[in-house]
């Protein structure tokens, strides 16, 4: 097989944030030094008086990190063995009206309006 193309059957969703906005959607992705895969989520242009970026009871406004398997780092600041991986609270069917005070393990950092791309420094 040509190594400059990819199998779309073997694509493996490993992370849904919920519904995106119209603006503020962030976007960037690296993989760190630490070999975990750093995902930059935007704010989604909420202007309805809510600022979902330091909240975290949601997957909007954040730098999330995750194994390349989509599981969730237990060195994470808000992991929780009891939110973790398969029984996190943060899922596309649990977004900011049905999550309550449960915080998202997948948070590594907080409070970003569009964070559009990411540098890994060695």
């Amino acid at each position: 097989p040509n190594s400059n193309t990819i199998n779309v059957s073997t694509e493996k969703v490993i992370l849904e944030t919920g519904p995106s906005g119209k603006m503020h959607n962030g976007g960037g992705m690296a993989f760190g030094t630490d070999g975990y895969l750093y995902l930059a989520t935007g704010d989604t242009g909420h202007n309805k008086g809510y600022n979902p970026s330091p909240v975290l009871n949601n997957l909007f406004g954040k730098i999330l990190r995750v194994t390349d398997e989509g599981d969730i780092p237990m060195d994470n600041p808000y992991y929780d063995n009891a939110n973790a991986n398969n029984n996190s609270p943060c899922t596309r069917k649990n977004t900011l009206a049905s999550n309550g005070n449960k915080k998202c393990p997948q948070i590594f950092s907080v409070g970003f309006r569009n964070p559009f791309n990411l540098a890994m420094d060695p």
